[in-house]
């Protein structure tokens, strides 16, 4: 009886890691830019805020969404649950947002808390 010759291992053919090496050099700086972004805004004191404004206030309300996002916070439309502070011209007002405000717990705060950063 003649054994058989064992046939060669073929071996795996080789794949380009190319696209893939490029993805994650993507995603490296992408995570590295935006650590950097991070790091930039949290410098700010707005950082991680989320404010809303209430009534007719002294300065244009794109001058005070301005200085919000300059200094870290994003602005809010409605008073939402993920809002943090809330910008009015008078804490006493009667406005219905600034109820609702009041009744969520929300920080109320008058136009100079945004001078802070100027």
């Amino acid at each position: 009886m003649k054994k058989k010759a064992p046939t060669p291992k073929q071996p795996p053919p080789k794949t380009t890691n190319k696209k893939r090496k490029s993805e994650s050099d993507e995603e490296v700086k992408e995570s590295e830019s935006s650590a950097e972004d991070e790091e930039e805004n949290s410098d700010k004191f707005l950082s991680g805020k989320i404010i809303a404004t209430v009534g007719k206030l002294s300065m244009p309300r794109e001058k005070i969404i301005e200085l919000i996002e300059k200094n870290g916070g994003k602005y809010a439309k409605t008073i939402t649950k993920d809002v943090t502070h809330v910008i009015c011209a008078k804490k006493d007002d009667k406005t219905q947002k600034l109820q609702k405000a009041k009744e969520l717990g929300k920080i109320i705060v008058t136009e100079s808390f945004l001078k802070r950063g100027q």
